[in-house]
Parts: C-alpha cells; structure tokens; sequence
C-alpha cells in the first residue's frame, strides 16, 4: 500500500538511491523535485508515523553543487536541514520533520530509511 498526496508518493523499499530513481523512471515518473518548502512539508506528511524516518528524492550533488534532477540548482539557503547537513554525501533525501538531507547510496540498509519519494508526472 502507497501513501499519496497531490502529486507524491511514498515508495517503500530498500531501494539505494540509483535504483530509487530507475525505479521512479519505470513507472513514467521521478524522483521528486521538492523546490519548495512548501513541496517539502506534503512529501513529508507522506512519512508521518515513522520516527526518524527518511526518503530519497531528487536531488543530487554535479561537481560539489547540490542540483535537482532536472538540472536547476538547489539553493541550500531556501531549504532547513537536519542536524550537520548539508554534508558532503551524494544524494539528496527528506526527513519526517520536513528537513533536508543529504545521503550515501548505502543509506538505505539504515533502519529508518522507507524508500523514495515518487513524482507522478502528467
């Protein structure tokens, strides 16, 4: 069962970051581009429940600067980050408490780590 809102859903599995986007793709969508709080907070009601919980999403770090999948720049200034981030870990991902973080492709053997956050595009 997949929890939707708007335009997201939550995909639980233990998908690393890659297969998490390859993943999204197959099913003629993508990772979600959260370039808003606003966008952050709905992705992250998808988590509610889950303490400590994190997901994918779609950004990543293009020669030391975090950019969305789509290519646009990920101001870090606009966003609020977990504690110590943004570090200097590859992917991007979103915590329950509507924050920012960036992740290794391994984070997803942690425990509290559900899946991805699916874009559903039109």
């Amino acid at each position: 069962v997949t929890n939707s809102v708007g335009n997201y859903s939550l995909i639980r599995g233990n998908f690393n970051w890659e297969n998490a986007r390859s993943d999204a793709e197959s099913k003629g969508g993508q990772l979600a581009i959260l370039d808003t709080q606003e966008k952050v907070n709905i992705a992250a009601s998808l988590l509610l429940g889950h303490d400590n919980s994190i997901a994918a999403i779609g950004g990543l770090r293009v020669n030391g600067s975090l950019r969305w999948i789509n290519g646009n720049e990920l101001n870090i200034q606009t966003f609020e980050w977990t504690e110590n981030n943004p570090e200097n870990e590859p992917y991007l991902g979103i915590s329950v408490s509507s924050k920012l973080l960036d992740i290794s492709n391994s984070d997803a053997s942690e425990a509290n780590y559900l899946g991805y956050i699916f874009e559903h595009l039109d």
